[in-house]
């Protein structure tokens, strides 16, 4: 019985916890005051708070879910019309690091920075 009691605490904070790796995990967004950060710098927050967490508090599927709310709402769309419900992480951060890549080259970055984050 303490064996899983052991396991179940490394999964639970407790309440009276003030590690607030979750909640920074979820507050999280590309855009801030107006400007956009480079995918790659939000997909490095993200992992870095994943890390920071008991392992296996979140999962592959949540870590995809958490990085498409916090993107732009247009590099959003850019990115949804590129994966399946097969797409790792991984590929996910490749495909919106091709479709930021785009929207610089094009000009249409820029133009981006004044929408506001999905969630």
């Amino acid at each position: 019985m303490n064996g899983l009691v052991c396991i179940f605490e490394g999964y639970f904070l407790p309440s009276r916890s003030t590690d607030t790796s979750y909640e920074q995990w979820l507050a999280v967004k590309q855009t801030s005051n107006g400007k956009t950060a480079q995918i790659t710098d939000t997909v490095i927050t993200l992992e870095t708070l994943r890390d920071s967490l008991p392992p296996g508090t979140i999962s592959d599927y949540l870590a995809k879910q958490r990085l498409l709310d916090a993107r732009d709402i247009e590099a959003k769309r850019d990115v949804l019309s590129h994966i399946t419900s097969d797409t790792s992480f991984e590929e996910l951060v490749g495909i919106a690091e091709k479709t930021e890549a785009i929207a610089h080259f094009t000009g249409l970055y820029g133009t981006r920075n004044q929408h506001t984050n999905a969630v």
